[in-house]
């Protein structure tokens, strides 16, 4: 295992987490937006 490969994984892992929160924020603005729709509908 070298520096470089070490320095890489990390650079994975933290893309990879990245890509998670992204992930998370889009998946809670779709489900704000779904309960806004349901809550307009209602009134």
């Amino acid at each position: 295992m070298s520096g470089g490969g070490k320095g890489t994984s990390s650079t994975l892992a933290l893309s990879n987490a990245i890509q998670i929160l992204l992930l998370l924020r889009l998946e809670s603005s779709i489900n704000v937006l779904q309960c806004w729709k349901i809550g307009t509908q209602d009134g």
